[in-house]
């Protein structure tokens, strides 16, 4: 009887609460400013010399990588047939690792670039192209490392 009387306090009186559906204005799509419409501007000379030396040392980092991708195709060519207990496959893996481990100096430039991005001065139209064009090219460095790694992987393991 007692959890009849309990649960009668929890029947009756509505809530009036505003509805969660979506309004009409929720409904248009917002437009989304022309490229052509926005005013022109010039590339801030900070923000170049800026990206020029992020540009340069990601360079120097891919350099060092290609000169460590070299030494460790080498470990693992020496490694190929080998049983992956041996000593030398376990060289090949470490020399495998530690080229991995390297392309760190590039994520973090790429990490750099992409920060760039959030800063408000940086928010004018050819600021932003020359962000995005050199978020592009740090982009292709780390892909072509990437790819590396995993090619460098596969012919490892099999």
């Amino acid at each position: 009887m007692l959890a009849l009387l309990a649960l009668s306090g929890c029947i009756g009186g509505t809530i009036e609460a505003p509805s969660l559906a979506q309004r009409d204005y929720e409904k248009q799509p917002v437009p989304l400013p022309d490229a052509a419409s926005e005013p022109a501007s010039t590339l801030d000379p900070a923000l170049a010399a800026k990206l020029k030396a992020l540009l340069d040392q990601a360079l120097a980092a891919h350099a060092a990588f290609t000169a460590a991708q070299a030494k460790t195709t080498a470990a693992i060519d020496r490694a190929a047939n080998t049983a992956p207990v041996s000593e030398t496959w376990t060289a090949a893996q470490q020399d495998l690792s530690a080229l991995d481990t390297g392309r760190g100096p590039l994520q973090g430039i790429e990490a750099d670039v992409d920060a760039l991005r959030t800063d408000p001065a940086n928010a004018t139209p050819a600021n932003r192209t020359a962000i995005d064009a050199a978020a592009a090219q740090v982009q292709a460095l780390e892909d072509q490392e990437t790819a590396a790694i995993a090619a460098l992987g596969t012919k490892l393991k099999s």
